[in-house]
């Protein structure tokens, strides 16, 4: 596996889930691939996390994601659950202005 296609500024990344207060995932850019994004967590437009990608993992240094350490695991104020994906946006925020919602996992 290569690296993924580019999204918006060279963005990429995904929600791969939520648990509790947590949300998990990745993002990386890569025209800027040793800067770690900052991402806020929003609820139904509410903001109820801020964080980085900035953790180190195995599955992302073997797809040449930077790396490897453009994971993120942000708590949350509130309570989370597979069920409000469709509720949850995970905004990426580089240091020239992008901003794009990180797609999420299906579901179920």
């Amino acid at each position: 596996m290569g690296q993924p296609s580019c999204a918006k500024g060279g963005v990429v990344g995904r929600v791969n889930g939520v648990l509790r207060r947590r949300i998990h995932g990745w993002a990386w850019r890569s025209d800027h691939p040793h800067d770690h994004i900052r991402l806020d967590v929003s609820v139904n437009g509410v903001l109820v996390g801020i964080g980085l990608a900035d953790q180190k993992t195995n599955s992302l240094a073997k797809r040449n994601i930077g790396l490897g350490d453009h994971a993120f695991s942000i708590w949350c104020s509130v309570e989370l659950s597979p069920d409000m994906l469709s509720e949850i946006e995970v905004l990426a925020l580089t240091f020239d202005g992008v901003a794009m919602a990180l797609p999420k996992i299906e579901a179920g």
